[in-house]
């Protein structure tokens, strides 16, 4: 996968609903942290977004992405069946 906001210059950037429009992503990876709910509402009338339209919003636990340590190998499991969810 490609990150289409590897760009924007810092490590945790905050990505405004219009370059995710811009940008028009195939998946959308929710890993927020914390208690965050609406991440699907948040993004629901971004219908011209392919991830939204082909419902390819994928919630990810924050704990396996941003964890280091064991939890790696489960992040990366986790991002290749959100990308490529054939395989």
């Amino acid at each position: 996968g490609t990150n289409v906001a590897a760009d924007v210059g810092t490590a945790w950037p905050q990505v405004s609903l219009e370059l995710v429009v811009a940008r028009a992503p195939d998946v959308i990876i929710d890993a927020a942290m914390g208690t965050e709910t609406g991440g699907r509402d948040l993004f629901a009338a971004l219908t011209t977004v392919p991830a939204v339209r082909d419902g390819r919003i994928v919630r990810v636990s924050s704990d396996a992405l941003y964890r280091a340590g064991p939890r790696v190998a489960e992040a990366a499991a986790l991002l290749a069946a959100a990308i490529h969810p054939e395989r």
